[in-house]
């Protein structure tokens, strides 16, 4: 919202706006916004409005949404609305942006003619495809007819439509796909894993198996068939080779219960995929609830049983699923449930954990010669075996006070912050400026404001003056 007046900082006083000739742009806003994508409509076509308020009014009548005010001033009629936006978008986005707003339209617009949609915007939406194809067949001179580039843009758009669960076919005035396409989609997820350099992978493979350990051995595989790694968490994910998250993978349901299912139909690529999976390898299993695995379950047992009669009596259809994942670390997390209701909520409360078959992975990998006490006491504290301290009041208590060996703590004087700092950062004066020195150190603190409170005093402890920048909302004046 703009105003009439302006406070001078210098002068303490308020004056009026001077109006120029100033030409202003409102970002662009993508339906998947909501209200206020509506707002940004509306905006664009009411002048003199001082509050959202005044800009949800129409007439005499005050709308709740900006939809609704939208639909009042018949800003939404017909097919214009989307005719408008995706005109507008054309002109700054890329093809491959501009597929992804039709779909948008067609799964959660509702829009009644697609079909005059896609006649007037495939060209613009097909815009890259010439080069999508040189690329895919290494060849430079590769030219498409208007037919093919529309028939690759359809592919494109079916390959959006397939991830809502959605097909060409659902919307009657769509063009559809030639068989020719329809047969290079049919299996892209299959190809999609099959893709891989032999050569490439077996030079990986030798030099990854020499480092295995020998319980690492006694349970590695290497039978060549289709495997899908997935995570529980996001950030895990992305360290799997074409790793995603299991929910991502396998449609599991965000709101799950003893009954639910996977969103996986029958005959669909994604099914096609699975019937040809032979192993699913799960990160970071525990911290995921256990209806999770029992959706699974349900759903590759339905999957299956169209290749194998019997996959309804297989555990997860037949498919051999490795999960890892340590109980003393993270377990599922229950909003505003009690110590029981996490328990309840892990997968060795499932009735998929009597058939699991557990190894044990002991050594890590990763610990150095003067970490190890340190390590062996962690352990122990997962385990429930580490010393605790003895009260008077321990069985009306829900927790345990472990007692830490005095060889893991830094002996401290009268200033805790001084003796962290100095053990840490040794000759900190010295090497504060090389990067690789910083790096490598780190002070963990369980609570944020003790965070701040050591931040503070290691920047305290840096030569040199320490200035204090803070923002500012106007320009200065000074030339």
């Amino acid at each position: 919202m703009t105003c009439s007046k302006t406070r001078s900082a210098l002068h303490q006083q308020w004056t009026l706006r001077q109006r120029g000739n100033t030409i202003g742009r409102l970002v662009n806003v993508h339906p998947y916004s909501g209200q206020k994508y509506f707002l940004r409509i509306l905006v664009n076509h009411r002048r003199g409005v001082t509050s959202y308020e005044m800009i949800r009014t129409v007439g005499d009548v005050t709308y709740k949404t900006y939809k609704q005010a939208c639909v009042a001033m018949g800003l939404l009629d017909g097919e214009k609305e989307w005719h408008k936006t995706m005109e507008e978008t054309s002109h700054w986005a890329t093809a491959t942006q501009l597929r992804d707003m039709f779909v948008t339209f067609l799964v959660f617009c509702e829009v009644t003619q697609p079909g005059n949609l896609w006649n007037r915007f495939w060209p613009d939406m097909g815009e890259d495809m010439p080069f999508k194809m040189r690329r895919k067949f290494g060849f430079s001179g590769y030219n498409l007819t208007e037919k093919e580039i529309q028939q690759y843009t359809l592919l494109e758009i079916q390959k959006l439509l397939t991830e809502t669960d959605k097909s060409l076919a659902d919307y009657t005035d769509l063009p559809l796909l030639e068989r020719n396409i329809m047969n290079e989609f049919k299996n892209s997820l299959l190809r999609d894993e099959m893709r891989y350099n032999p050569d490439e992978e077996e030079e990986k493979h030798r030099s990854m198996f020499e480092r295995l350990n020998l319980e690492q051995v006694e349970v590695y595989k290497s039978e060549g068939k289709i495997v899908l790694p997935v995570a529980t968490s996001g950030i895990v994910a992305t360290l799997l080779p074409e790793g995603r998250t299991a929910h991502s993978r396998f449609k599991i349901p965000i709101d799950l219960h003893e009954h639910s299912m996977c969103n996986i139909k029958p005959k669909t690529i994604l099914a096609e995929l699975i019937e040809n999976t032979s192993l699913i390898i799960w990160d970071e299993a525990s911290m995921a609830h256990r209806h999770t695995f029992e959706a699974l379950d349900r759903t590759l047992r339905d999957i299956k049983r169209s290749v194998d009669p019997l996959a309804t009596e297989k555990t997860f259809g037949g498919i051999t699923m490795l999960l890892g994942g340590d109980f003393r670390q993270i377990l599922p997390v229950i909003a505003r449930g009690s110590r029981q209701d996490t328990v309840m909520a892990s997968i060795n409360r499932s009735y998929l954990w009597d058939r699991r078959n557990v190894c044990l992975l002991k050594k890590n990998m990763r610990l150095n010669a003067d970490e190890i006490s340190f390590s062996k006491w962690i352990l122990e504290v997962g385990d429930g075996v580490a010393k605790r301290v003895s009260r008077h009041w321990e069985d009306s208590l829900d927790t345990d006070i472990v007692e830490v060996e005095n060889e893991l703590l830094l002996q401290s004087t009268s200033d805790s912050l001084e003796d962290v700092f100095r053990s840490t950062y040794v000759d900190f004066e010295r090497f504060y400026r090389e990067k690789n020195y910083l790096r490598e150190r780190a002070i963990l603190t369980p609570r944020n404001d003790t965070m701040d409170e050591v931040n503070e005093f290691i920047l305290s402890k840096g030569p040199g003056e320490m200035k204090e920048y803070f923002s500012s909302d106007t320009l200065s004046d000074d030339d």
